[in-house]
Order: C-alpha cells, then structure tokens, then sequence
C-alpha cells in the first residue's frame, strides 16, 4: 500500500548567494518569542479557531491538504 500523495509537487528552497547576503545585512531582529504556551503544538492551535471563516484561513488548509 502507497501512503505518498502521487500528485505531490516538491518544492525548490534554494536560497541565492545574493537573497543570503541580503537577509545578514537586515537590520530587524526576528524575535524567537513563543506565541502560544509551551503544551500547545502546532494542531492544537490549528483547531483553536474557525480556519474556515477567513479566505487567508481557507488558504492555509488547502496549502495543508496538498502536503498530504
């Protein structure tokens, strides 16, 4: 039994010498703050709220359903 999605694209994450370059010379300090508590993953907050009610929310499912 296949469990792999045939239809699965893999994505290209190759990062340019030059966007990496670009990226050390920001000056913004991304913050590694937690934004939920720490016994909470990442379905957990998934299911916290209504993914359906905003199109941004639909988005982000139909981007998770393709991983699958």
């Amino acid at each position: 039994m296949e469990t792999t999605n045939p239809n699965r694209q893999e994505m290209d994450i190759t990062v340019s010498r030059e966007a990496y370059e670009k990226y050390l010379g920001k000056k913004v300090i991304v913050s590694n703050t937690r934004l939920r508590p720490a016994n909470e993953d990442f379905f957990d907050a998934l299911l916290s709220v209504d993914m359906t009610a905003t199109p941004e929310g639909r988005n982000i499912l139909d981007a998770i359903r393709k991983l699958c």
